[in-house]
């Protein structure tokens, strides 16, 4: 705009250029300004965009920096555990190598008392086989006593048998063997001879079947019938 006085003292071709001039000059300043703010827009927002950055990498060096954390925690958290889990295994190995050990000790103990024992039990067998060989020959000459006693008896069985036997012949039956003169001459007493030989005959209950060649017994008068 023209200054207040000076309008009036240039000719109007002059006013109009300087007034030109002066529109100019006040359109470059608000383009200047307008840019000057723009560029200062824009460096506000190069700002903000860079602080957004700043705390996005913040935020991820914080996050890098919890997940190294977490995983030194981890690793340590697992060597302990390693290192518990090792030292419980070599409690465990200490333990069981003395329980073998003890164990060992136990059974040296009692190999030596098995020892002892043996010892003892072969003394006891070797005064048991001289007591028990003094049985035996004590044993043996009451054998051969009673061997020689037997063998007579036997004999004299022998020889009574010989007397109280009756071989049968071919027609025999029991009644007529009991009714034979040198048998006893009763055909009655036959139940005498049955009951006698009933384990030597044919079947045992049938006192009918008789075989000639069987050797009876014909048994006294005044003795129990064997069965």
């Amino acid at each position: 705009m023209p200054q207040p006085g000076l309008a009036a003292d240039l000719p109007p071709a002059e006013a109009d250029r300087q007034a030109e001039a002066q529109r100019q000059a006040d359109t470059q300043r608000q383009a200047q300004t307008e840019a000057a703010a723009k560029r200062a827009e824009e460096a506000v927002k190069r700002a903000e965009d860079a602080a957004k950055q700043a705390e996005a990498r913040a935020r991820a060096q914080e996050a890098a920096t919890r997940q190294a954390e977490d995983r030194r925690q981890a690793q340590a958290e697992a060597t302990a555990k390693r290192a518990e889990e090792a030292a419980k295994r070599a409690e465990d190995t200490a333990k069981q190598a003395e329980a073998r050990a003890l164990a060992q000790e136990a059974s040296a103990r009692q190999a030596e008392e098995a020892a002892r024992r043996a010892e003892e039990a072969a003394k006891q067998t070797e005064a048991r086989a001289l007591a028990q060989e003094e049985a035996a020959r004590q044993m043996e000459e009451r054998l051969a006593q009673e061997l020689a006693e037997q063998q007579a008896a036997e004999e004299n069985a022998r020889q009574q048998a010989a007397k109280n036997a009756y071989t049968v012949q071919e027609g025999d039956a029991l009644w007529s063997i009991s009714a034979n003169p040198q048998v006893y001459n009763d055909a009655s007493l036959w139940p005498s001879i049955y009951n006698a030989n009933r384990s030597r005959m044919v079947e045992p209950d049938n006192p009918n079947l008789i075989l000639p060649g069987m050797i009876l017994e014909i048994p006294t008068l005044n003795e129990e019938p064997r069965e």
